[in-house]
């Protein structure tokens, strides 16, 4: 079990020490840029952002300016994907 609760405003300040901490190289065929919007979590809905930002990977707070798409989703299927690695719920949903 994860020390922090998903998305918890713990867990993207860990997130960001641990980009901060190994930094995240984006490797040359990563230049995605996703907005992730979750709904229905315990705080509410929850923005984000991941992929190569300036030529790093990131994962953040928040949503970028110019992502290249923006994804919806309801907090269970985001923590199935994410935490869980179930990548068919993603699909399913």
């Amino acid at each position: 079990m994860s020390k922090h609760e998903f998305l918890s405003d713990e867990w993207f300040a860990a997130v960001a020490a641990l980009m901060d901490e190994h930094g995240a190289e984006a490797p040359a065929h990563a230049n995605m840029l996703l907005n992730l919007v979750v709904t229905d979590s315990p705080w509410g809905e929850r923005e984000m952002h991941m992929g190569a930002v300036d030529g790093k990977g990131e994962m953040a707070q928040g949503l970028a300016d110019g992502a290249d798409v923006t994804l919806t989703t309801d907090y269970q299927t985001a923590k199935d994907v994410f935490v869980s690695g179930n990548q068919q719920a993603g699909m399913q949903a």
